[in-house]
């Protein structure tokens, strides 16, 4: 009697989705609590800087406009608009609550 044992191994390409994916998850799932936690932190950080340049920007943009003193309902109707995006996008992104104080 005969035993035939046939092994195939295929290389799947470097930028199969499938692959990428699989391995974006594993390096999620090995990631440590204080690296989430500094990804967490790095993402507020951002974000924070984000919202702090659009909110220059839009007042930069209302005191031009203000200065100008030839808007248009549709250019103040747009203004309102972005500044209550820009809101939402804060509100999103809750102020940090005060440090509390150091224990005795």
């Amino acid at each position: 009697m005969f035993r035939l044992d046939v092994y195939h191994h295929s290389e799947p390409p470097p930028t199969d989705p499938v692959l990428t994916a699989l391995a974006e998850l594993k390096g999620i799932l090995m990631a440590t609590k204080e690296e989430v936690t500094a990804q967490i932190v790095a993402a507020t950080e951002q974000t924070n800087k984000i919202i702090a340049e659009v909110q220059s920007a839009t007042a930069a943009l209302s005191a031009a406009i203000a200065a100008a003193a030839n808007s248009t309902p549709a250019m103040d109707a747009a203004l309102a608009g972005l500044k209550a995006a820009l809101q939402v996008a804060d509100d999103l992104n809750p102020d940090a609550p005060p440090p509390a104080p150091p224990a005795p």
